[in-house]
C-alpha cells in the first residue's frame, strides 16, 4: 500500500518523476558517483518508464547504450524511479495485486501476487531500465511479505 500512496502523492503534487525508496534501501556509492551515474542515465535515455537503482535482476538485456540494460525480470521494489506518464500504469498494477492478495488465504498462493512479482508482467513489454552497476541495494531485514528475516542475495 505504501507504494500506491507514494504514487498518489507524486501525481497529486504533479511531479515529473518520483523516486521510491523503501526503508531498507542502502546506497552503495558516494554522492559524487551517485550523481554522475544518475546524470548519465538521464542524459542518455529520453524515453523511459521505470529506472532501477539496483542491479538485482533475474533477467536483463543489453541496450545500444553503454552501461544501460533493459530490465526483463526484477524482484525488488526498494529503489526505483517512475516517470510521470507511467505512474497510472504502475498504480493500476499495484492496485490489482493488492486486490488479488486480499482474496488469498495461504502464503504459497500469494507470493506471485506480491508487487515485486506482479509487476514483472510490465517489465518485458515496457521501458524499464537499470545501469550495469548497482547504485543501491536492499539490506537484510524483516520481510512483510514472507514474515521472516531475509538475507538478500545479489546477482
Amino acid at each position: 500500500m505504501s507504494h500506491i500512496k507514494a504514487l498518489n502523492l507524486a501525481a497529486k503534487s504533479n511531479l515529473n518523476n518520483v523516486l521510491i525508496l523503501e526503508d531498507d534501501c542502502l546506497f552503495l556509492q558516494n554522492r559524487a558517483i551517485l550523481d554522475k551515474l544518475i546524470k548519465y542515465f538521464f542524459d542518455t535515455i529520453d524515453d523511459w518508464d521505470v529506472f532501477f537503482l539496483d542491479f538485482c535482476t533475474k533477467g536483463a538485456q543489453d541496450t545500444k547504450y553503454k552501461k544501460i540494460k533493459k530490465v526483463l525480470k526484477s524482484i525488488r521494489t526498494h529503489a526505483y524511479a517512475v516517470n510521470k506518464h507511467y505512474m497510472p500504469t504502475l498504480k493500476k498494477c499495484f492496485t490489482e495485486a493488492h486486490m488479488l492478495l486480499e482474496n488469498e488465504l495461504f502464503y504459497s498462493q500469494t507470493l506471485s501476487l506480491a508487487i515485486d512479482r506482479y509487476w514483472q508482467r510490465l517489465q518485458r513489454k515496457d521501458r524499464w531500465y537499470m545501469l550495469d552497476a548497482a547504485i543501491a541495494k536492499q539490506a537484510s531485514s524483516y520481510s512483510d511479505i514472507e514474515y521472516r528475516d531475509k538475507n538478500r542475495k545479489y546477482y
